[in-house]
């Protein structure tokens, strides 16, 4: 099966939504409550093989049932069973790798079925094979929708491990095997096997029921006793279940009946199917997502069969969601789409290969709803230590889901805040005014990105300096003896005062006397932070240790151009 489009109209989250799918191997990444999980709960509702499926208030956006439900899959690779004319065969509509989806469907197109799943304020479902020349359309039974093959793993996969109707060791049967006798046999045995004298207490039960009987008239022929009723004993091919030795698989733990279940579902799908995957980390190791997420995407054979011809034949197309950094990092940009919901209106967009790097680089802000983008280590370090402050007053950035990424300087960053905006993220570039930056400050304006950029042509390691009072200065530079040691912090401030490394004072109070005012000393002291040989504060941890000094003299700094800066960079995480 190979879904082509997906169409969904008042239903839960999403008001409104219009995607053409591309890809066999889809993962849908973004923030959480962005209706990636809705997403496929459509597709599944749309295409279940289940006869009874019950809907409620809650299932209609905004809970109001005068808009009705409506979703619409329209599906490529079709069973050719339901292409005949005596069943959809004058509904088919047609796929054209140029064109997409026509509804007039041409010589050499691609037959698509148009499956199309409605829902009234009467809450009653009705699933239909529709096209824009047949907008009324045939009904499409439960035993047809069975024939797309979808199964949606979630949390509970028990029933997966049994041979009941539909599940995955079903399907995965090249032959049907007969087993109604062999059950039949099952129940009389089971019923042979029971000894009613080793039930003293229901045998008295019984007596007095039997008691009660005859003083209404009622004349037992051998008397009554407690006895198995096989008939009250579900013992259907459901019974048979996956057992691992003496234990019932469904006993494993989350994770591996999850793994295993994927795996069944892919196996069993090889002949065409569709497979929905919520939260695909869910349970597994960073080793076992990776594994699986290389089988789903390569569509490698897990089971040899003397009929095999090669060992990447499955054909399942494959729709999961994730919030795992690891899945980020281990797919291409092909395979993802960073879904996005603003006022009920989903939005499904697939990344540039360029923005490659990125993914590798800050998988984290990718699901996040707003991202900073950071020049360096020294501004992510900064954040951290605003973030751990707000946060004390009820303020954090996880509460507003906002993310911080790794710019990697002066170009890659402004381009890396493009390429999130080009996405739908809401975004901002923090850092320095020292050298151009590329893309410039208006041009990323332009592109929908806030700055927050220090004023006076400055790095945030100058304005920091220049902006401490006297004793937040002192902090800052013994941050760098306690870090680096005197000798190292000597040498690298010698060229400043112009004198031999033994000759620099261990105090910076002794700095002020060996040159000519107390700013020079700030520039000199921030410049030499700043060379390449040192680069004291380049470092997260050394830099989230410098926002604390900064925030402990917050009352020094507020109306300066640093506190400016900050108080910028909050108005927008919280707005």
């Amino acid at each position: 099966m190979d879904i082509k489009s997906i169409k969904v109209r008042c239903f839960r989250g999403i008001n409104c939504l219009d995607w053409d799918v591309a890809g066999r191997f889809v993962c849908l990444i973004g923030p959480g409550d962005s209706t990636k999980s809705t997403v496929l709960e459509a597709v599944e509702l749309a295409l279940t093989p289940r006869r009874n499926v019950s809907f409620d208030d809650a299932d209609f956006y905004n809970a109001d049932t005068n808009n009705p439900i409506l979703i619409e899959v329209t599906v490529g690779e079709t069973p050719t069973d339901l292409l005949s004319e005596a069943k959809f065969g004058y509904l088919i509509r047609g796929w054209d790798s140029n064109t997409g989806v026509r509804d007039e469907p041409g010589d050499d197109d691609e037959p698509l079925l148009t499956i199309q799943l409605s829902v009234d304020k009467t809450l009653e479902p009705t699933w239909l094979v529709a096209n824009d020349r047949h907008p009324e359309g045939k009904r499409i039974s439960a035993f047809d929708r069975a024939k797309f093959g979808v199964s949606r793993i979630g949390n509970y996969v028990d029933w997966q491990f049994s041979w009941g109707q539909g599940s995955a060791l079903i399907r995965l049967m090249e032959e049907r095997e007969d087993v109604q006798s062999f059950l039949a046999d099952a129940r009389r045995q089971a019923k042979a096997s029971l000894d009613p004298e080793k039930l003293p207490l229901l045998k008295e039960s019984a007596k007095n029921a039997e008691a009660i009987g005859k003083k209404l008239g009622l004349r037992s022929k051998t008397g009554f006793v407690p006895h198995l009723d096989v008939r009250s004993v579900s013992i259907g091919a459901s019974i048979l279940a996956l057992h691992d030795g003496p234990i019932p698989l469904r006993q494993s733990g989350l994770g591996t009946s999850r793994l295993l279940t994927i795996g069944l579902q892919h196996e069993a799908g090889r002949k065409g199917g569709i497979m929905l995957i919520d939260e695909i980390e869910n349970g597994l190791e960073p080793h076992r997502v990776r594994r699986l997420l290389h089988v789903l995407r390569t569509g490698t054979r897990l089971q040899e069969t003397a009929n095999s011809t090669s060992a990447t034949e499955t054909g399942n197309q494959v729709f999961l969601t994730t919030h795992s950094p690891v899945a980020l990092c281990e797919l291409e940009p092909v395979d993802l789409r960073v879904v996005r919901s603003e006022n009920g209106v989903t939005d499904i967009k697939q990344p540039d290969n360029v923005l490659r790097p990125l993914f590798r680089t800050n998988p984290d802000a990718f699901l996040a709803r707003k991202v900073i983008v950071c020049e360096g280590k020294t501004e992510i370090g900064f954040c951290r230590a605003l973030d751990a402050w707000w946060s004390d007053e009820g303020h954090s950035f996880a509460y507003v889901g906002a993310a911080l990424a790794d710019g990697q300087g002066n170009t890659k960053g402004p381009a890396a805040a493009v390429g999130f905006a080009s996405l739908g993220y809401r975004t901002t570039f923090f850092g320095d005014s020292d050298e151009p930056l590329n893309p410039d400050e208006t041009s990323l304006n332009d592109s929908g990105i806030y700055t927050v950029i220090w004023a006076g042509g400055v790095s945030i390691e100058e304005r920091i300096a220049l902006d401490l009072p006297w004793d937040g200065f002192v902090a800052m530079a013994c941050l760098v003896i306690d870090e680096y040691g005197e000798d190292h912090v000597k040498a690298k401030l010698a060229p400043l005062f112009e004198c031999q490394p033994i000759n620099v004072p261990v105090d910076p109070d002794g700095w002020r006397t060996l040159l000519s005012g107390e700013a020079s000393v700030r520039k000199g002291f921030a410049k030499a932070a700043n060379a390449k040989k040192a680069q004291w504060f380049k470092r997260v941890d050394r830099a989230e240790k410098l926002g604390e000094i900064v925030i402990r003299h917050w009352g020094s700094i507020a109306e300066k151009p640093l506190g400016a800066g900050i108080e910028q960079l909050k108005g927008w995480v919280y707005d």
